[in-house]
């Protein structure tokens, strides 16, 4: 297996006059998992956007498997997700047609097999040939997150993933990430609730104004150091 790298330099991202994004930088490998923290307002969402290509930088550089992504964008679109707080669902198809609608999107051999293995997993098999619009939002979440996943990512976007889940389908989610996380893919987190996830990461940024105020290693540092970092920077 190729390792997979992720590589942002210098990015930043502008409104007219207004710095949404200044000067981020990432070096990520397969397997990494990052925790993005910030208040509202911090830029976390359109780092998000900029790396799922719903929006360009102003300028930076961003490369995936040291391959500029916008030298060869089908590619890398082909081999990322975004979950974001758009389920991306269509209502009036059922859990099982929405997923198909997308392993054929993505031409994934034996389509039936796959979308099984998630319902089963999100315990959503017994509803499965519900109209989505009949779900609860934890439901429609678990099958958002089933539907990012439909293309074996190499590149995970998730922006809040855990709304609207109960404890036991964060749990299904964190073994989820655990999974991709063995199997090389690289994983952005953003999360208002770091212990949720703090315990399966790898690395840890701290945004805020559009600014990166810290980037490191989680074994490097403790959740404790961490919380209170975050409220220093709160206050600047």
């Amino acid at each position: 297996m190729n390792q997979k790298t992720l590589q942002f330099n210098h990015i930043f991202k502008q409104y007219g006059y207004i710095d949404i994004l200044k000067d981020i930088n990432v070096d990520l490998c397969g397997g990494d998992l990052l925790i993005l923290i910030g208040p509202n307002g911090a830029g976390k969402s359109t780092l998000l956007k900029i790396l799922s290509t719903q929006i360009k930088p102003t300028r930076g550089d961003f490369f995936y498997n040291d391959i500029p992504v916008y030298k060869n964008l089908n590619d890398y679109k082909r081999r990322l997700s975004y979950v974001s707080h758009k389920t991306f669902l269509y209502d009036e198809l059922s859990a099982y047609q929405n997923l198909l609608f997308f392993a054929k999107l993505y031409n994934i051999k034996d389509p039936a097999k796959k979308i099984n293995e998630f319902l089963d997993f999100f315990e959503l098999k017994n509803r499965k040939d519900d109209p989505v619009k009949y779900f609860s939002r934890g439901m429609q979440q678990k099958l958002s997150i089933a539907r990012a996943m439909i293309n074996d990512p190499q590149f995970i976007y998730l922006d809040e993933p855990y709304t609207g889940l109960d404890n036991r389908a964060e749990k299904m989610l964190n073994t989820l990430i655990l999974k991709k996380k063995a199997e090389g893919s690289i994983i952005l987190l953003v999360t208002h609730d770091l212990e949720k996830s703090f315990d399966i990461a790898t690395k840890i940024m701290i945004l805020n104004k559009g600014m990166q105020y810290f980037f490191g290693n989680k074994n490097d540092i403790m959740l404790s150091e961490i919380k209170e970092m975050y409220m220093t920077v709160l206050e600047r």
